[in-house]
Formats: structure tokens, C-alpha cells, sequence
């Protein structure tokens, strides 16, 4: 089982995970394959897609399913995975889950 920290950096998103509101999240770290498994507050979750993409993917839909309100609100939140400056090419990887109640 993983650390939760690792897919669901923040107490919000461990929250809403919870509440089957935030089904995805995007990461600047790869820190999660197809099928792993976390926990969050006694709920599990599974890993069921882990896609490469890049900072210049990542659209309005993409903020609205982490429950951020703009693009600009989600690369803020994405700038601590990294040491460096970002820009449209930098690769982000988009994990999404489910809870799992068989585990």
C-alpha cells in the first residue's frame, strides 16, 4: 500500500477523495502504477490510470475534477512537486482512482 501523501499531497484532496468528489489528481512525481493501492480516513483506493501528459494538456475540466477553479489554481498547487521553473512542456502525470470497498 502506498502513502496517501504521495497520490493526495493535501488534507482537502484526502477529504474529498473521501467523498468520492475528487476522482483524479494530477502529480509532477510519478509516485503511483495501475492497481496500487492507498488509504485515506479508512477508505481505500485503487489506482486504475496513470497517464503521461504535460503542463500545456491540462485544460479547465482537468482543474473542475480536483476541484480547483482555473488551470492557473492547479499549476499552483503542482509547482511544489518541482525544484525548477515549469512551462507547457513539462510532464505531470494524471492518477485515477477508486475506492475500493473489496480491500
Amino acid at each position: 500500500m502506498y502513502d496517501t501523501e504521495h497520490v493526495l499531497p493535501t488534507d482537502h484532496l484526502r477529504n474529498r477523495a473521501v467523498m468520492g468528489r475528487v476522482l483524479q489528481v494530477h502529480r509532477g512525481v510519478e509516485c503511483a502504477e495501475v492497481g496500487d493501492t492507498f488509504e485515506a480516513y479508512g477508505s481505500r483506493f485503487e489506482v486504475t490510470d496513470v497517464t503521461e501528459r504535460t503542463i500545456g494538456d491540462l485544460e479547465t475540466a482537468d482543474a473542475r475534477k480536483e476541484e480547483m477553479t482555473s488551470v492557473e489554481k492547479l499549476l499552483g498547487r503542482l509547482k511544489m512537486d518541482y525544484d525548477e521553473e515549469i512551462d507547457e512542456d513539462t510532464t505531470v502525470y494524471r492518477y485515477k482512482y477508486q475506492r475500493n470497498p473489496d480491500m
